[in-house]
Protein backbone atom coordinates (compact mmCIF):
# COMPACT_ATOMS: atom_id res chain seq x y z
CA UNK A 1 0.00 0.00 0.00
CA UNK A 2 1.56 3.09 -1.06
CA UNK A 3 1.70 6.37 1.57
CA UNK A 4 -0.45 8.94 1.65
CA UNK A 5 0.36 12.38 0.31
CA UNK A 6 0.56 13.78 3.81
CA UNK A 7 2.62 10.77 5.09
CA UNK A 8 5.21 11.60 2.23
CA UNK A 9 5.16 15.08 3.29
CA UNK A 10 5.64 14.10 6.90
CA UNK A 11 8.37 12.27 6.16
CA UNK A 12 10.46 14.84 3.32
CA UNK A 13 9.39 17.08 6.52
CA UNK A 14 11.31 15.07 9.15
CA UNK A 15 13.76 14.44 6.76
CA UNK A 16 14.93 17.59 5.74
CA UNK A 17 15.12 18.48 9.44
CA UNK A 18 17.06 15.81 9.78
CA UNK A 19 19.68 17.13 7.13
CA UNK A 20 19.70 20.44 8.71
CA UNK A 21 20.73 18.89 12.27
CA UNK A 22 23.08 16.28 10.97
CA UNK A 23 25.03 19.67 9.20
CA UNK A 24 24.47 21.84 12.37
CA UNK A 25 26.43 19.07 14.32
CA UNK A 26 28.75 18.78 11.58
CA UNK A 27 29.87 22.50 11.71
CA UNK A 28 29.34 22.78 16.23
CA UNK A 29 31.79 19.88 16.21
CA UNK A 30 34.30 21.23 13.53
CA UNK A 31 34.28 25.04 14.76
CA UNK A 32 33.90 24.99 18.62
CA UNK A 33 34.76 21.51 19.66
CA UNK A 34 37.05 20.65 17.58
CA UNK A 35 36.99 16.93 17.21
CA UNK A 36 36.74 16.22 13.81
CA UNK A 37 35.51 12.24 14.46
CA UNK A 38 32.02 13.22 15.65
CA UNK A 39 31.69 15.81 13.32
CA UNK A 40 32.31 13.25 10.56
CA UNK A 41 29.95 11.20 11.91
CA UNK A 42 27.35 14.28 11.72
CA UNK A 43 28.08 15.60 8.94
CA UNK A 44 26.91 11.67 7.42
CA UNK A 45 24.04 11.55 9.22
CA UNK A 46 23.27 15.07 7.54
CA UNK A 47 24.20 13.43 4.37
CA UNK A 48 22.10 10.50 4.51
CA UNK A 49 19.32 12.41 5.42
CA UNK A 50 19.53 14.61 2.58
CA UNK A 51 19.30 11.23 0.51
CA UNK A 52 15.79 9.97 2.67
CA UNK A 53 14.94 13.97 1.17
CA UNK A 54 15.55 13.26 -2.33
CA UNK A 55 14.15 9.89 -2.33
CA UNK A 56 11.04 11.09 -0.94
CA UNK A 57 10.94 14.10 -3.48
CA UNK A 58 11.45 11.74 -6.03
CA UNK A 59 8.90 9.55 -4.83
CA UNK A 60 6.45 12.23 -4.78
CA UNK A 61 7.25 13.66 -8.38
CA UNK A 62 7.29 10.16 -9.91
CA UNK A 63 10.42 9.93 -11.14
CA UNK A 64 11.00 6.23 -10.03
CA UNK A 65 8.63 4.52 -12.89
CA UNK A 66 11.48 5.38 -15.20
CA UNK A 67 14.29 4.94 -12.75
CA UNK A 68 13.88 1.71 -11.42
CA UNK A 69 18.10 1.24 -11.60
CA UNK A 70 18.10 4.18 -9.35
CA UNK A 71 15.68 3.07 -7.12
CA UNK A 72 17.43 -0.37 -6.44
CA UNK A 73 20.48 1.57 -6.33
CA UNK A 74 19.04 3.77 -3.51
CA UNK A 75 17.66 1.11 -2.10
CA UNK A 76 21.33 -0.83 -1.58
CA UNK A 77 22.86 2.26 -0.36
CA UNK A 78 20.22 2.42 2.44
CA UNK A 79 20.83 -1.15 3.18
CA UNK A 80 24.44 -0.64 3.40
CA UNK A 81 24.93 2.06 5.38
CA UNK A 82 22.36 0.82 7.87
CA UNK A 83 24.21 -2.43 8.66
CA UNK A 84 27.56 -0.11 8.99
CA UNK A 85 25.81 1.81 11.93
CA UNK A 86 24.73 -1.02 13.86
CA UNK A 87 28.24 -2.64 13.17
CA UNK A 88 30.10 0.51 13.97
CA UNK A 89 27.29 1.29 17.24
CA UNK A 90 27.97 -2.56 18.69
CA UNK A 91 31.83 -1.88 18.11
CA UNK A 92 31.87 1.12 20.35
CA UNK A 93 30.02 -0.73 23.01
CA UNK A 94 32.64 -3.63 23.18
CA UNK A 95 35.57 -1.38 22.96
CA UNK A 96 34.27 0.50 25.47
CA UNK A 97 33.12 -2.67 27.69
CA UNK A 98 36.26 -4.11 27.44
CA UNK A 99 38.31 -1.20 27.50
CA UNK A 100 36.41 -0.51 31.17
CA UNK A 101 35.94 3.52 29.73
CA UNK A 102 33.03 4.42 31.42
CA UNK A 103 34.27 7.17 33.87
CA UNK A 104 31.55 6.83 36.09
CA UNK A 105 31.76 3.51 36.53
CA UNK A 106 35.81 4.07 37.22
CA UNK A 107 35.06 6.83 39.83
CA UNK A 108 32.72 4.04 41.44
CA UNK A 109 35.17 1.78 41.42
CA UNK A 110 38.13 4.55 42.87
CA UNK A 111 35.23 5.84 45.75
CA UNK A 112 34.64 2.37 47.00
CA UNK A 113 38.19 1.36 47.11
CA UNK A 114 38.94 4.46 48.89
CA UNK A 115 35.70 3.67 51.62
CA UNK A 116 37.41 0.35 52.39
CA UNK A 117 35.34 -1.47 50.54
CA UNK A 118 31.75 -0.23 49.89
CA UNK A 119 30.49 1.21 46.71
CA UNK A 120 29.54 4.10 47.02
CA UNK A 121 27.35 6.34 44.85
CA UNK A 122 29.42 9.61 43.61
CA UNK A 123 28.25 12.91 44.58
CA UNK A 124 27.33 15.14 41.29
CA UNK A 125 28.90 18.01 40.95
CA UNK A 126 27.94 20.91 38.71
CA UNK A 127 30.90 22.41 36.90
CA UNK A 128 31.12 25.62 34.21
CA UNK A 129 33.04 24.28 30.89
CA UNK A 130 35.71 26.78 30.18
CA UNK A 131 34.55 27.57 26.35
CA UNK A 132 30.75 27.98 25.87
CA UNK A 133 29.98 29.95 22.78
CA UNK A 134 27.61 33.22 23.25
CA UNK A 135 25.46 34.31 20.05
CA UNK A 136 23.17 37.15 19.61
CA UNK A 137 24.12 38.48 23.35
CA UNK A 138 23.14 35.56 24.90
CA UNK A 139 25.19 33.46 27.14
CA UNK A 140 25.07 29.38 26.69
CA UNK A 141 27.05 29.12 29.71
CA UNK A 142 24.89 26.54 31.67
CA UNK A 143 25.91 23.80 34.20
CA UNK A 144 27.09 20.74 33.00
CA UNK A 145 26.49 17.16 35.42
CA UNK A 146 30.14 15.63 36.39
CA UNK A 147 30.46 13.14 39.10
CA UNK A 148 32.85 14.25 41.82
CA UNK A 149 35.55 11.65 42.80
CA UNK A 150 34.11 10.92 46.23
Amino acid sequence: MAPSRLQLGLRAAYSGLSSVAGFSIFLVWTVVYRQPGTAAMGGLAGVLALWVLMTHVMYMQDYWRTWLKGLRGFFFVGVLFSAVSVAAFCTFLVLAITGHQSKGFQERRECGRAAGGALSTPQIALLRPAFMPTGLGISLNFPVPRFSHC
